[in-house]
This record gives C-alpha cells, structure tokens and sequence, in this order.
C-alpha cells in the first residue's frame, strides 16, 4: 500500500544517512570544517562544530547529495538524521524520523537547535 510504501521510503533514507554518516565519521571526519568528497559520487559530508550558550558543543555532520542536504547530529547517545526544509533564509532542518521533533535552524555561521518548539542549544557559533 501507499503508507506501506511510504514507511519503507523512510526506512530506507534514515538506512542511507547512518550509512553515509558511518562513512563520514571515517576518512571525510578527519578535515573538520572542510567538505569533503564522498567515494566517486558528487555528495559533500562537512562536520561542523559549533560552540553554544552555557559552554556546550554541537557537533553537526552536514550531507550534501545531488537529490537532498541532510544534518546528522548526536542526542541522547543517538544520531538523529535531519533533512533540510523550505525556508526563507537560512538553511533549517528537521527530523526525518516522525518520533523525535528537533530542528536545526542555521543561518551563516549561527546555529539553534530545538526540541518540541525551545531551544535546546542555543547562540551557536561556529568554532574556530
């Protein structure tokens, strides 16, 4: 069926981000900061490390594919894949996995990352 369908499809893209970002957290990890190419295909991975309110890190693995862009971050010992939707400016994302409610809202070098509507880092800035 169409929803049957539809659960499969995300399946499969939340299988593809872990895989991509496993791969990323290998060899293309190691330049932090700097994008890089992703086997023999077009798709960039780039880690960000922002620094937020209250001293903490956010750590951001960035997924740039010819058909979408994707954030990877880490919560609660999880990665959470989020996919980059409409806005008009900046470059948010937020969770492909209905259960979970982040969004990453970036703008040039800030970041703010959300949970349920409030920000759970806060004043982020990329850092040096």
């Amino acid at each position: 069926t169409r929803k049957e369908s539809s659960a499969a499809s995300d399946v499969y893209k939340r299988q593809t981000m872990v895989g991509i970002a496993m791969v990323a957290s290998g060899s293309a990890m190691a330049a932090t900061g700097k994008a890089k190419k992703v086997a023999k295909t077009n798709d960039e991975v780039q880690k960000i490390i922002y620094t937020c309110k209250g001293n903490k890190n956010l750590d951001v693995v960035y997924i740039n594919t010819a058909k979408s862009s994707y954030a990877m971050i880490t919560q609660s010992d999880e990665i959470i894949p989020l996919e980059i939707f409409p806005m008009a400016s900046g470059a948010n994302y937020k969770s492909m996995d209905k259960n979970y409610t982040y969004q990453l809202l970036t703008k040039g070098k800030s970041a703010t990352l959300e949970a349920d509507g409030k920000a759970i880092y806060e004043d982020c800035t990329i850092a040096n």
